[in-house]
């Protein structure tokens, strides 16, 4: 983790302070979140090519700075679950959409991988 990431992470790692960005971001300040329905989850995605060796050298790795777990109650009693995943930015990078997609497809491969094993 670069010196640079470490103050964001800290603030963003902090449900009040994740929740109040979300909030303003998606509902305008409205408070829908609530701090407490936000559960930090471990960030770091692994991909391994080779099934037969799980310790091999041929993974993937990567990891997000912030990644949280939404499980929201409605007012008609239904329930919102989500996965929130944020990447702090001091410049712009042109890349952070593309990087952003593989850390979704790593983890909808880590849920499929998930209820594989389930059944």
């Amino acid at each position: 983790m670069s010196k640079i990431d470490t103050p964001t992470k800290k603030f963003m790692n902090d449900n009040n302070n994740a929740a109040d960005i979300i909030n303003f971001m998606l509902y305008d300040g409205k408070q829908i979140i609530d701090p407490d329905e936000l559960v930090s989850v471990d960030p770091t995605m692994i991909f391994t090519n080779d099934k037969e060796n799980r310790d091999s050298d041929d993974d993937t790795q990567r990891i997000r700075d912030v990644y949280k777990k939404l499980a929201m109650c409605k007012s008609d009693g239904e329930r919102i679950y989500a996965m929130i995943g944020i990447e702090n930015q001091t410049k712009v990078h042109y890349a952070m959409p593309v990087r952003c997609a593989v850390y979704d497809a790593l983890s909808y491969l880590k849920q499929v991988e998930y209820t594989a094993n389930m059944n």
